[in-house]
């Protein structure tokens, strides 16, 4: 209730704000609702902003089925967001994004946090760990300033570097449905852990001169007495002309909280006590990764390729040493017995992939793109050493047909196929491929 009145009156305000001056505030957003088929589900979730899961992982036999379901965002997730800037003369502006991420079949606000728990304690729906948790403004809020010459410095919640990469060189867009890359933070941008794919409490830089650009960010931990701790930092540097580009981004994260599934226990039971009453729990990570991708456009056709390579390791700090943190509106604390440090060997991440679509018509693109991606070793539990001294992968093929009905409204149809290899997988009753079918229409405002 408290929520839905708060947006009513940012919308009233946006409202008679635009009324005003319409050329510097504008309300906007994408509308994105498809039917999906799954080959292996969970159930459909009402808060997981993808609302289920499109083959990031394996699925038990026997904890899954065949679902056909309505799905929020199969291309790109639902969103509306308020933007204004201000000219301040002489190549000088002042700039603000407040934006949040919903799903369209429910209403309900994304919130992964809120699926996990879901999925902890008994309810058997599509989960995963998330960047976009139940905050208000999930997907950006900052405040700007920006010099023709200099460039645009971003204060507040900002998207880590390495996203703008993604969007603009994965074949598949950035879907959410149909690409790991739109699917999951951890490969989508974080090159790291999903949670830092949006950052809090960070300054972002970006800057083009001519065909070169420069996009930076630093993230501040906010923990007293350590200023290192729970900090990140990343940098992307690329060059663009009109049919080839390529980009290259690294980043690196201290003290990461990873939400995991958690049912009430002994230490988290009172609601009147407890901030994060879902029972969310978390895991200390230190990340780091970088990524390589690029684009070149003959005949009609774009290809797009990338490589990225991240590591999970031990956080630097322990968890009883930062003295609790607070992350996505939650609480997680060794006194809460809801936070510990991550003590096994590294987990490394590598990933590629190839695609290029292609106009078939006037309105009508075709996309077509190939993922592998590899864990060494697969980890099962946090302290778990390699189950089995094998990599195991995931294997992915997409094929998304999109068609404009207008400039702002398009229809389109997909498959995803994903097949899982390592003794991991057939040794623990999983299936070894999986399939994902949805056709669905999106509108901008």
């Amino acid at each position: 209730m408290k929520k839905s009145l708060i947006a009513l009156s940012v919308l009233s305000a946006v409202s008679g704000v635009a009324l005003a001056d319409d050329s510097n505030v504008t309300l906007y957003g994408i509308l994105d609702v498809g039917i999906a088929t799954l080959s292996n589900s969970a159930n459909a979730s009402d808060t997981f902003p993808a609302t289920v899961d499109n083959n990031t992982g394996a699925y038990s036999t026997t904890k899954t089925g065949r679902l056909t379901s309505m799905v929020n965002g199969p291309m790109s997730d639902s969103r509306w967001g308020v933007k204004g800037k201000e000219d301040l003369g002489g190549g000088e502006k002042v700039f603000f994004v407040l934006e949040s991420g919903f799903n369209l079949p429910t209403g309900q606000i994304n919130n992964a946090a809120f699926s996990l728990t879901q999925a902890a304690n008994g309810a058997a729906v599509a989960n995963a760990d998330s960047s976009l948790s139940g905050q208000f403004f999930n997907r950006a809020a900052n405040l700007g300033f920006s010099d023709a010459t200099i460039g645009s410095f971003a204060f507040g919640r900002n998207y880590a570097p390495a996203f703008d990469v993604i969007g603009a060189y994965d074949p598949e867009r950035g879907s959410q449905l149909f690409s790991p890359l739109g699917f999951s933070g951890s490969q989508g941008g974080a090159l790291g852990l999903t949670e830092e794919l949006r950052d809090d409490n960070s300054i972002r830089y970006e800057n083009k001169i001519d065909n070169f650009n420069v996009r930076a960010i630093y993230k501040f931990g906010g923990i007293a007495g350590n200023n290192s701790a729970a900090r990140g930092m990343g940098i992307n540097l690329g060059y663009e002309e009109s049919n080839f580009g390529v980009q290259f981004a690294t980043q690196s994260y201290k003290d990461v909280v990873q939400t995991i599934q958690a049912k009430y226990s002994a230490t988290v039971t009172a609601p009147a006590t407890i901030p994060n009453v879902t029972g969310v729990t978390g895991t200390l990570y230190d990340t780091s990764g970088w990524l390589l991708t690029g684009k070149y456009a003959v005949s009609g056709v774009t290809i797009k390729a990338g490589y990225e390579k991240y590591k999970r390791k031990s956080a630097s700090d322990t968890a009883a040493g930062l003295g609790g943190i607070s992350e996505m509106g939650y609480t997680f604390s060794t006194a809460m017995g809801n936070l510990a440090n991550y003590t096994g060997q590294d987990k490394n991440y590598k990933l590629y992939w190839i695609g290029a679509d292609y106009n078939v018509a006037e309105a009508t693109n075709l996309a077509v793109a190939y993922y592998n991606f590899k864990l060494d070793p697969f980890l099962s539990t946090a302290t778990a050493t390699s189950t089995n001294g094998t990599d195991n992968n995931i294997k992915w093929i997409s094929l998304v047909l999109d068609h404009n009905l207008s400039k702002r409204t398009d229809v389109y149809g997909g498959i995803n196929h994903a097949s899982f290899g390592g003794s991991y997988v057939s040794d623990h009753g999983f299936v070894d491929s999986s399939s994902v079918f949805a056709v669905g229409m999106r509108h901008r405002f």
